[in-house]
């Protein structure tokens, strides 16, 4: 009997551990996986193609509206420079309605508002739409943007 005890209370213990620990482990990659988007955010407001490219995996893909998805770190290279050719990001945020971690992988589901101005008119152009970005962690236990889609509310012309 008392080693029947001793054993419901070794794996109760274990169980209490290692939930734990999966929590906590799982807190530490939303927290991990925020830094990164907090990053990625700044990288872009800025304009710092190269600089966003060291925070993506090296098979990313870009999905944007009304456009073709921009697959590989070269593809999105040329897409980012182009894009920063026509416009400049004037002001962004974001409100998460979710971050979910599962293993090696995690993902992002949020809303945004942005302005841009056109460097060839002047306008200020504003937006705001929903996002979902997927997460992957790299061999050596740091986050990447691995997938990255979003789309307008804003009704088409």
């Amino acid at each position: 009997m008392q080693i029947r005890d001793a054993a419901a209370v070794i794996s109760t213990i274990l169980l209490l551990a290692c939930t734990g620990w999966r929590q906590g482990s799982e807190q530490d990659a939303v927290e991990a996986i925020n830094r990164l988007q907090k990053e990625v955010d700044e990288t872009i407001v800025r304009g710092d193609t190269e600089h966003y490219l060291t925070l993506l995996a090296d098979d990313a893909v870009l999905m944007p509206p009304n456009a073709p998805a921009v697959v590989g770190k070269d593809a999105i290279r040329k897409w980012s420079q182009e894009m920063s050719k026509l416009f400049r990001m004037d002001r962004y945020a974001q409100i998460d309605d979710e971050v979910v971690v599962g293993g090696n992988w995690a993902f992002r589901r949020a809303t945004y508002n942005w302005s841009l101005t056109s460097l060839a008119t002047g306008k200020s152009l504003r937006d705001s739409g929903k996002f979902i970005i997927i997460y992957r962690r790299q061999p050596d236990g740091s986050w990447r943007v691995a997938r990255d889609i979003w789309n307008s509310d804003t009704q088409a012309p």
